[in-house]
C-alpha cells in the first residue's frame, strides 16, 4: 500500500452511538497518512452538502470534527516526513478546510475549534484558535 492509501482500510465504529456519525473512508490516526488526504475527504463531503444546500437540503452535520494528527510528527524516524514537514503539512490542511467552509454558503453559521494537543517536544505555534464570521 503507497502512503497516504487508505482505499483498503475502512474505519469501524466502537460505539453503537457513532453508526452513521462518522467517514469510514477516513483514515484513522495513522501518522504515515498526510492530512491533505484527510481534508480532501472532507472536501468530498463538504462538496456533497453544499450541492444539497443549493437544492434546499441542509444535509451538513450540526458538528463536524475533523482529526488532522500530523502536528503530531512521527519525529525522525527513517523513511518518515521530518517533523517540520508534518507541521507544515497539518497547517496546510488546516487552512484549506477553514477557506473552503469561509466560500461555502455554511461559514455564516460555521465555528472552527483548532486545538494542538502538545508540541511533541518543541514549540507549539498554537494551542488554541478559533475561526469564525
Amino acid at each position: 500500500m503507497a502512503v497516504g492509501d487508505s482505499s483498503d482500510r475502512a474505519n469501524i465504529a466502537t460505539k453503537p452511538e457513532l453508526v452513521g456519525h462518522f467517514a469510514p473512508e477516513a483514515p484513522d490516526f495513522e501518522l504515515s497518512v498526510p492530512d491533505q488526504i484527510r481534508v480532501d475527504i472532507f472536501m468530498r463531503h463538504l462538496k456533497g452538502w453544499v450541492a444539497d444546500k443549493e437544492q434546499g437540503k441542509d444535509t451538513m452535520p450540526n458538528f463536524v470534527m475533523l482529526r488532522l494528527p500530523n502536528d503530531h510528527t512521527a519525529g525522525t524516524r527513517p523513511g518518515g516526513p521530518t517533523p517540520k514537514s508534518s507541521v507544515a503539512d497539518n497547517d496546510l490542511a488546516v487552512g484549506r478546510a477553514v477557506e473552503a467552509i469561509a466560500h461555502s454558503p455554511f461559514w455564516d453559521d460555521t465555528a472552527f475549534f483548532i486545538l494542538e494537543d502538545d508540541a511533541q517536544n518543541g514549540a507549539t505555534m498554537w494551542t488554541r484558535t478559533a475561526a469564525s464570521p
